[in-house]
């Protein structure tokens, strides 16, 4: 019988930017309001909560003069102002969230209309369409080749929302080199994305079964959850926790386990779910 292996993706976890957050939360001594979920990942909201800090969705949630802390996904300068006049703002943005607002407004004050690859729901896209709203500059946000296909030709930047599916954005690069020389192509998916994925697919190339461990609400979790499904041999399953891994249905009939986690995940909740596996017979490669 085949040795049973578990392995790790060579990149998988936390990025830079989230840990960023993190550490400039935790840092402050003071009990902050946490203007929306600062991070798209259970554990680590948990732990900011666990050290004092209240999650609220709305700004009214807040008392006049405490601290508001806005998010790694980036707000619109408009909104920074805004709030700074009645509370203390600590603002985690991630700076490669903010290269796509000044990417997107450059290329906006100089006659281009906006194309966001993106999800309008998702807060990054919502900062980075408030801020072309406020200085006026159109957009449009597409989720697809077929939805750029359909836009009358005229002058275009197409941006990307950072968490972007590496896989879609070459497809769309490639459409618009080959057929829409009137849209400008500037690549805004981050590196720690395409670190992510590209670790993801190499591994999925080689095992059973993927395994992505993180936050539901996470794009990052679910470009990777959808690229791994289409790669391995067996498929791939997304969860939260480590405790909700399920022998009988994630390893039973496998015999190379894959594991991975978006860019919210903690590590030593990637690296508990390895060694949960590996209590089931696996060996750790």
């Amino acid at each position: 019988m085949p040795v049973k292996t578990v392995e790790r993706a060579n990149v998988a976890g936390q990025c830079w930017g989230v840990k960023r957050t993190m550490e400039m939360i935790l840092s402050k001594k003071e009990k902050m309001n946490l203007l929306g979920t600062p991070i798209h990942n259970p554990e680590a909201v948990k732990q900011l909560e666990t050290a004092g800090h209240k999650v609220i969705e709305d700004v009214k949630d807040a008392t006049a003069g405490s601290t508001v802390v806005l998010s790694a996904h980036g707000a619109a300068k408009s909104v920074k102002k805004e709030l700074s006049r009645k509370f203390n703002v600590l603002d985690t943005s991630c700076p490669l969230v903010d290269k796509v607002h000044l990417s997107a407004l450059y290329r906006g004050k100089h006659g281009k209309t906006i194309i966001i690859l993106g999800k309008s729901t998702h807060r990054e896209t919502m900062g980075t369409i408030q801020e072309l709203k406020d200085h006026k500059i159109p957009y449009v946000v597409v989720h697809s080749v077929d939805e750029i296909r359909k836009l009358t030709i005229a002058d275009y930047a197409l941006v990307q929302q950072t968490t972007s599916s590496l896989k879609l954005a070459e497809e769309i690069k490639r459409y618009v080199a080959r057929e829409r020389p009137d849209i400008e192509y500037v690549d805004t998916i981050c590196q720690p994305t395409k670190d992510h994925q590209l670790a993801a697919e190499e591994l999925s190339r080689r095992v059973d079964v993927m395994l992505v461990l993180g936050g539901n609400k996470s794009e990052n979790n679910e470009n990777l959850t959808l690229l791994c499904r289409g790669l391995t041999r067996k498929g791939a399953y997304q969860f939260e926790f480590p405790n909700q891994l399920r022998p009988e249905v994630h390893l039973a009939g496998f015999f190379a386990i894959g594991v991975t986690g978006g860019a919210s995940t903690p590590l030593e909740s990637i690296d508990q779910l390895v060694e949960l596996i590996r209590l089931h017979g696996f060996r750790k490669v």
